[in-house]
């Protein structure tokens, strides 16, 4: 058999066509593998965010609790959330005394010691991630005049702004 001079290298075209395709796969696969974490990422980015706004309304909760009751020991609260996405929300609400109070009732008695430390805790569960729930806490202290008494507004005066036009403004008493 007499071989087709013409053509000697005709299995080099196909093997470099088979080199294309196996770097062109590789790279299919690695930018999926990307994407599906920049997903992920994203996931737990919202995630994050939804139980940071989560807090943030248990400390605005909590807050508006002592506003309204200077005994307020705390909750377990479990708001009703309009996404299907996460489930179980949980907030911890947590009152405890200062040290220098022996308990809850003493507190809106005005003086300096009357004041209590709230901690905020913040759980929410997603659907989409086996992780296990996002949480974050908050912790702060509290302390209010006594209902009876408005808020005192103190002067603050502008340094800015020579002694002979200084004019002051009012702000109120931090909470």
């Amino acid at each position: 058999m007499k071989r087709n001079e013409s053509h000697p290298r005709r299995g080099v075209v196909l093997i470099c066509v088979l080199a294309c395709l196996a770097v062109s796969t590789v790279l299919i696969a690695l930018s999926i593998q990307s994407a599906l974490r920049s997903r992920r990422e994203v996931r737990l980015h919202l995630q994050l965010r939804q139980t940071e706004l989560l807090c943030e309304a248990g400390v605005l909760r909590a807050t508006q609790k002592l506003r309204d009751d200077a005994a307020y020991p705390g909750e377990q609260w479990n708001p009703q959330l309009a996404s299907e996405t996460y489930h179980s929300p949980n907030v911890l609400i947590e009152v405890v005394p200062n040290q220098a109070n022996s308990n809850i009732s003493d507190y809106g008695n005005n003086d300096s010691t009357a004041a209590v430390t709230v901690t905020v805790t913040a759980k929410l569960d997603s659907h989409l991630d086996h992780d296990g729930p996002m949480q974050r806490s908050y912790l702060f202290n509290w302390q209010s005049l006594e209902p009876s008494k408005p808020a005192k507004p103190t002067e603050v005066t502008d340094p800015s702004k020579s002694p002979e036009s200084s004019s002051s403004t009012l702000s109120e008493t931090p909470k």
